[in-house]
C-alpha cells in the first residue's frame, strides 16, 4: 500500500516527514488507479486525524485545489505499529510450497 502525503495542508507539512500528491519531485498519482491511500501523522496532530485527513487538499486534473474528503471516503483504522520498507516499498514475504512442512507438521 502507497504512502502519500499532501504538501499542502500545514500540519502534515509541520508534523511529518512527507511526499507531495503532486510536485516537482514526485508524479502525480496516477489517474484511473484504484487502491488504499494511507495517511500517518505525527503523533502531535493524531488527536484529531479523521477531521485534517477530510481537508487534506488535493489537485484535481483541471489544477484546481479539493479536499480529499470530497472524492474518497475516508476513516481511521488500526494498521501496523510499524511500516517496513526500502526505497519507498513495503517490504513483502511470499511463501510458497508445502506450508504444512513450513510449519513443522
Amino acid at each position: 500500500m502507497p504512502t502519500f502525503f499532501s504538501s499542502q495542508h500545514e500540519p502534515i507539512r509541520r508534523g511529518c516527514r512527507c511526499h507531495s500528491l503532486t510536485g516537482a519531485h514526485h508524479p502525480p498519482v496516477w489517474p484511473y488507479q484504484n487502491g488504499p491511500l494511507a495517511l500517518r501523522y505525527a503523533p502531535d496532530f493524531r488527536q484529531d486525524s479523521e477531521e485534517l485527513c477530510n481537508n487534506v487538499l488535493v489537485t484535481a486534473s483541471n489544477g484546481a485545489q479539493i479536499s480529499l474528503g470530497q472524492v474518497a471516503d475516508l476513516g481511521v483504522v488500526m494498521g501496523p505499529s510499524m511500516i517496513s520498507s526500502a526505497n519507498g516499498l513495503l517490504q513483502t514475504i511470499r511463501l510458497s510450497g508445502n506450508l504444512g512442512t513450513l510449519r513443522g507438521r
